[in-house]
Formats: structure tokens, C-alpha cells, sequence
């Protein structure tokens, strides 16, 4: 746990200074892993329901 805190802070503080040179014209995207998992979970849950229901 620790060293994943520790990645997202490295990440986020590189993303602050390319952001601050670009003119804080960027679309911070770092959770677009977590942001698919739950897609992917509500997905398979739907394809699940789905199953048992018909």
C-alpha cells in the first residue's frame, strides 16, 4: 500500500510541473485504470443479471 502511495505521489507531482509548463492545459488521467475496473465490474454484473433473468 505504502509504495503505491508512493508512485501516486510521484506521479502527481510530475504531473504538476508539466502541467505548470504547459499552462494548465492538461487532462489529469491517472485514474483511468481504477475508472475501467469499475466499468469492467458493472459490465460483467449487468451480463450476470442479465443471465439469471432470462
Amino acid at each position: 500500500m505504502r509504495t503505491q502511495n508512493k508512485k501516486i505521489m510521484e506521479l502527481n507531482n510530475w504531473f504538476a510541473k508539466v502541467n505548470s509548463r504547459i499552462s494548465n492545459k492538461v487532462v489529469f488521467l491517472l485514474n483511468i485504470f481504477e475508472l475501467e475496473a469499475l466499468i469492467m465490474a458493472v459490465i460483467d454484473t449487468l451480463d450476470l443479471i442479465q443471465k439469471y433473468c432470462n
